[in-house]
């Protein structure tokens, strides 16, 4: 674990709902995994002195990514800084999600801040072996859908399901769970699975 302040290279919107945040860090980068996250200080005044939590997205090299929504007035103030900006970083932490599935098809299960890190899961199998792969994602609505080229790296089927129907799959994402379960040996999937609380339980 490091802590240290880090130069921002990169903070813009990607499309209607998530930010990306690149900065490099030899230190903070060191080892990732996907799953663990960074403890992230935007400011140390109007009373944003505690650090905020965020998955790491993509780790290449020294360089960082981190995808992130508005949701409140800690991130809203990260999404008005721009390259040159300096942040305080603390990491990594916490514990990785496992990337070998013994040979199974894995399925993995994404919502909301569970994307990021899935993502980075996604691309590490790619990069590791080449069992088959299913990344199923779930939001609001198309405009929260990511551009192409951020899912490039990933081998392996995407799916999405929108809660309007406006894109993919109308519903939760565990309706599409839930359709691939009936019509397919359920021994035969390693299923992972992050995002919010509701969404994991019913999974």
């Amino acid at each position: 674990m490091f802590d240290e302040v880090v130069t921002i290279l990169e903070n813009k919107k990607i499309n209607a709902e998530y930010y990306k945040l690149v900065f490099s860090s030899k230190w903070l980068s060191r080892n990732v995994l996907p799953g663990q996250f960074l403890n992230l200080q935007i400011e140390n005044a109007h009373g944003l002195l505690l650090r905020r939590p965020f998955s790491y997205y993509r780790v290449t090299g020294n360089r960082i990514e981190i995808l992130y929504e508005i949701l409140g007035r800690g991130t809203a103030l990260l999404a008005e800084k721009r390259a040159g900006h300096r942040l305080k970083a603390l990491g990594p932490l916490g514990k990785s999600f496992s990337p070998n599935v013994s040979g199974k098809k894995q399925v993995l299960v994404a919502g909301g801040v569970g994307v990021p890190p899935l993502v980075f899961l996604a691309e590490t199998v790619r990069a590791m072996h080449a069992s088959p792969l299913l990344l199923l994602i779930g939001c609001g609505s198309k405009s929260e859908v990511l551009p192409k080229r951020e899912l490039a790296q990933i081998k392996g089927e995407i799916s999405y399901a929108t809660d309007d129907g406006s894109y993919g799959q109308k519903g939760f994402v565990t309706v599409l769970l839930r359709n691939l379960l009936k019509n397919e040996n359920p021994k035969t999937f390693f299923i992972q699975t992050c995002g919010p609380h509701a969404m994991m339980a019913a999974v």
